[in-house]
């Protein structure tokens, strides 16, 4: 394999200190800098690298790279803002940014990078610590698709942030520790094309402090007025009638809904088990008249309880296709459950029903749908 000694390479950058996108090509491709060498450098330094007993290229048998041609860029900021200065003059066309930031200081170069790109559907940014840089870079992705941030990690104190920003072309909205307030605006500025929302119900800052009845009801109707593609959901409800009225609407309006996660935020009072039971039947009920018969998934905790009675009867109502009910209430492998859901498996309506033992699987397989 050739060697390039640092002598070669000094000679090389001097003769190319005034072409940037040759130098950045020479950084990221060994290939190319071996060209690059064969076609633009004086002759009498081509031959001392001959000489070192390297082989150049043919320069009639190269073609210069296409910069306009990378869809994918990986790095880190350990570089500098000048190399990301130099990426955005000669790489229009990323598709997929991927940033993993190393240093706390200030880098501009990354905003211009993210600034002039023409098709970014895709970027991802790690980080182990508060950075003042996200706030500036979010505003710019004119054209993403996907948006999945921590709150907490990279947002403390900068909700209305949030809430300003505007996606077009957003399908895919996955954000942890946020408070619905926050992901309600985003939705109302985002909506059009969503079809994933997801988020941690019981990582809500609404059950971590001061609840406000009214956060709730207005998420489910940003998500009804903005979102008619939507096809997987994570909500929260009351148990009140004003919250199943407003969820029924959803159910009616949002056809496309395939994926559910239902959370329940509490009340300022322990319910009665005879309370939970009743408000689990008029979800049923809910179900039964109204949900898109396409639904092919349904998860929830054991905020929500079914009667033997109330979960027979929705299960022989069910009109639409066979689908699976996902919980970790171990209520669901007493004896005479188990019997009621093996004879819906039998008769083709229930594909799948899984309890599962830790609720922190039911969640996180649920998100990275």
């Amino acid at each position: 394999m050739s060697i390039i000694n640092k002598d070669i390479l000094f000679l090389t950058f001097k003769e190319l200190q005034d072409d940037s996108k040759s130098i950045f090509s020479c950084l990221m491709n060994k290939n190319y800098l071996f060209f690059i060498i064969a076609y633009y450098l004086f002759g009498d330094i081509e031959e001392f690298i001959t000489n070192q007993g390297i082989q150049l290229p043919s320069s009639s048998n190269q073609s210069l790279l296409s910069y306009d041609s990378i869809c994918e860029l990986n790095c880190n900021t350990s570089v500098g803002s000048t190399y990301f200065y130099g990426l955005s003059q000669c790489c229009q066309n990323i598709q997929r940014l991927n940033i993993v930031n190393i240093d706390i200081s200030p880098n501009d170069g990354i905003v211009k990078l993210i600034e002039v790109r023409k098709n970014l559907k895709y970027f991802e940014y790690l980080q182990d610590f508060i950075h003042t840089l996200l706030p500036c870079i979010l505003p710019k992705f004119h054209k993403l698709k996907k948006l999945a941030i921590d709150v907490d990690l990279f947002f403390t104190g900068e909700e209305e942030l949030l809430k300003s920003l505007i996606y077009h072309d957003l399908e895919i909205l996955n954000i942890d520790s946020s408070n619905l307030n926050v992901i309600s605006s985003i939705i109302e500025n985002c909506g059009g094309r969503l079809k994933k929302i997801l988020f941690r119900p019981y990582d809500l800052k609404e059950i971590r402090r001061d609840f406000k009845n009214s956060n709730t009801l207005n998420f489910i109707r940003k998500v009804y007025e903005n979102c008619p593609l939507i096809e997987y959901l994570s909500i929260v409800l009351l148990p009140s009638k004003e919250h199943f009225n407003e969820f029924e609407k959803l159910l009616k309006i949002c056809k496309n809904l395939k994926y559910l996660w239902l959370g329940k935020l509490s009340i300022n009072r322990i319910e009665s088990l005879e309370e939970i039971t009743e408000n689990g039947g008029t979800l049923l009920k809910i179900f039964i008249n109204s949900a898109p018969t396409n639904l092919k998934e349904l998860r929830f905790f054991e905020e929500f309880k079914f009667s033997l009675e109330n979960l027979e009867e929705f299960l022989g109502k069910w009109k639409g296709c066979p689908f699976s009910i996902l919980t970790c209430d171990s209520l669901y492998e007493s004896e005479d459950y188990k019997k009621l859901i093996d004879k819906y498996k039998n008769n083709g309506i229930i594909k799948e029903f899984r309890y599962e033992i830790d609720y922190r699987e039911l969640i996180n397989s649920f998100i990275v749908l």
